[in-house]
């Protein structure tokens, strides 16, 4: 009898491997939604609970006004963003086209005119008299704008796909509230350890989900709303494009949102405004590199114990790599996994000894 249940089981293990597979296929266009709606479902589960019991347990109508509330916590910032992004594009445009000559006069000679005998000097010895920087921007500027108008129909699809995406979130989120507790249990009864050992398991990966939701993506939105009241204090032209940027980019390991700041400062030293420059560099450097050098390294370190800030620097680095923009979920979760099997598999040898 054991040794006809080895094939039966071999078979059994090769079928659920390839079907899961193929469920993964099939799940891969919306995993990022799934991911993040697991995310803000498990963020936001302890306030499901309490207004399920101030609404006398209505399981149903708790999951639809959480998902309505979080919903508009993330509609009414994007609206007001995309109104604002647009309305500064266009402005944006508008600008450059009054303002080409100048840009170009400005690459022409970017540097002080007291750097004109080394610049001399470089371009005798690199033979390079006859280059024009102003001739070799302008086309670079056609090229992107070719390149800009080429794409607009791809944006314009990915932002439909932004909308899909974000319905499917919202849709899942509401049945991992209202079904999230059983979900659970059912997965629990899944997985062949003990219960010591899924408490291990799942508490790491709740303080994961902690400590990335605020140590990566609310200190890079905080360091965006301070870049962009520094941008609108110095009067940069559209302030709210960079300080997005500086969101953007702040995921970004070891150089985050100097990718931004440094390079707009410089801009401003070396177009004349020295003071502003100088201002932004400072502000950049100790504040709102502060933010990402000292706050999120105490707040990841904090929630996720266990987890070092080197290692959670490969778990973002790697999985923004390896996976994409969902990576950076996904990177922290898959590390933090290693870290609850390892602990387990010390207390197997601990309770073996």
């Amino acid at each position: 009898m054991k040794s006809k249940s080895i094939p039966s089981q071999t078979f059994l293990l090769v079928l659920l491997a390839l079907v899961g597979y193929l469920f993964y296929q099939i799940l891969r266009p919306f995993l990022f939604s799934l991911i993040l709606a697991m995310t803000l479902a498990s963020l936001f589960y302890p306030n499901f609970l309490l207004l399920k019991r101030l609404l006398w347990g209505r399981a149903v109508l708790a999951s639809v006004i959480m998902s309505l509330i979080i919903m508009t916590l993330i509609i009414i910032p994007l609206v007001f963003f995309f109104i604002l992004l647009v309305d500064e594009l266009n402005d944006g445009y508008r600008l450059l086209l009054s303002n080409h000559q100048k840009l170009l006069n400005l690459l022409e000679k970017p540097y002080p005119s007291i750097l004109d005998p080394v610049v001399d000097r470089i371009n005798v010895l690199l033979e390079k008299n006859t280059f024009s920087l102003s001739s070799f921007s302008a086309s670079r500027l056609e090229e992107f704008v070719r390149f800009a108008i080429s794409q607009t129909s791809a944006v314009l699809g990915s932002f439909g796909w932004f909308v899909i995406n974000f319905i499917v979130m919202i849709f899942c989120m509401f049945f991992l509230f209202r079904d999230g507790h059983f979900l659970f249990a059912r997965f629990q009864e899944l997985i062949p350890i003990s219960p010591s050992h899924q408490k291990v398991l799942f508490g790491k990966l709740q303080k994961i989900i902690y400590a990335t939701f605020l140590g990566i993506f609310v200190t890079g939105l905080f360091q965006g709303v301070l870049a962009g009241l520094m941008f609108m204090v110095l009067g940069i032209q559209k302030p709210v494009i960079w300080a997005a940027a500086v969101a953007c980019v702040s995921v970004v390991p070891i150089l985050g949102t100097a990718i931004i700041w440094m390079p707009i400062s410089l801009y401003l030293i070396l177009g004349g405004s020295l003071v502003k420059g100088i201002v932004l560099l400072l502000f950049g450097t100790f504040v709102i590199a502060l933010v990402d050098n000292i706050l999120r390294p105490l707040i990841i370190e904090g929630q996720a114990e266990g987890m070092h800030v080197l290692l959670l620097f490969f778990a973002l680095a790697g999985g923004l790599l390896f996976f994409g923009p969902v990576g950076l979920l996904l990177g922290p979760l898959v590390t933090a996994l290693l870290i609850a099997l390892l602990e387990i598999y010390q207390l197997e040898l601990q309770n073996s000894s």
